[in-house]
């Protein structure tokens, strides 16, 4: 690697965008890098670029028409039991006005089109 792509403060324009895609290269194993570890790399240098050019640093972003990789939705490693999920709601104390809340909170939340995100919202 030559010492003008070692040290990205010294290159102008498109020659540090080059160095900023260099973060894509394969791992030191030779392995690509995984979808998320691109995503991971990618969005900061795409927020970087938005700010240069909101600051009128530079005149266009370059990362604007870069496509982020899809992220892959993965299950969770672990999932409850019936007699888990059962137990859970027998814990709620249904005399009790919270008691019958949380009751209520963990039976709509455990409805299959109901997630988590619906209830921070």
């Amino acid at each position: 690697m030559s010492t003008a792509c070692a040290n990205p403060s010294r290159l102008r324009g498109s020659a540090r965008t080059l160095s900023a895609v260099s973060l894509l290269l394969p791992q030191k194993d030779g392995e690509p890098l995984t979808f998320r570890s691109q995503h991971a790399r990618l969005v900061p240098l795409r927020v970087w670029f938005r700010w240069m050019t909101r600051q009128n640093h530079i005149l266009h972003n370059p990362a604007s028409e870069i496509e982020l990789p899809r992220l892959g939705r993965t299950l969770p490693k672990t999932i409850l039991s019936v007699e888990e999920v059962e137990r859970i709601m027998t814990l709620c104390e249904v005399e009790e006005p919270i008691g019958l809340r949380d009751r209520a909170i963990l039976e709509t939340s455990m409805q299959p089109a109901c997630g988590v995100w619906k209830w921070c919202a």
